[in-house]
């Protein structure tokens, strides 16, 4: 349903980053990164970032990108996507599917944190750093899933509060 699904599009696009309330990209090693604010996604519940913006691959998601989008139920993330930033998906309550591709390699700090819908997740085995309360106060995760070898997940650097307050901690 495209009344609530929220696609990034030229439409959704202002190219001077960092103006207020508008999807801005900002260029990064000639790469694209995600930055918006909240206004744009407030009544969507499905969000898509693509892997490619004009040509460019979307490589990070920044910092409180998707801060607090309290209606966001669902996020896909695009396969060139290698970072999300710190309290990207922070506070999305009504979050409950998130989809992390295997190019991901680091989760910031507080990156899905107070997300209490959220019951479950999928880390791919591409993941080398979780940050500081990634997943703290999320309340309902109960199921995390790992897609590498305990010998890889005993490797990612996570510092010890990566998932306090989790259901299942």
């Amino acid at each position: 349903d495209l009344a609530t699904t929220a696609v990034l599009t030229e439409e959704m696009v202002n190219l001077k980053p960092g103006d207020n309330g508008k999807m801005s990209y900002a260029t990064v090693s000639a790469s694209i990164s995600v930055n918006t604010k909240h206004e744009d996604y407030k009544d969507k519940s499905e969000l898509i970032i693509p892997e490619s913006y004009k040509g460019k691959p979307i490589i990070s998601i920044d910092n409180s990108a998707f801060y607090n989008c309290s209606k966001l139920t669902s996020v896909t993330i695009g396969d060139s996507v290698t970072r999300i930033g710190n309290y990207a998906f922070s506070s999305c309550d009504s979050l409950t599917s998130v989809v992390i591709p295997d190019s991901v390699t680091s989760v910031g700090n507080y990156a899905f944190s107070r997300c209490t819908s959220l019951t479950s997740i999928v880390i791919p085995d591409s993941v080398t750093s979780i940050g500081h309360y990634a997943f703290a106060s999320c309340s309902n995760l109960t199921s995390i899933k790992y897609c590498g070898t305990e010998e890889q997940w005993l490797a990612i650097n996570k510092v010890s509060s990566w998932n306090n307050g989790m259901a299942s901690n």
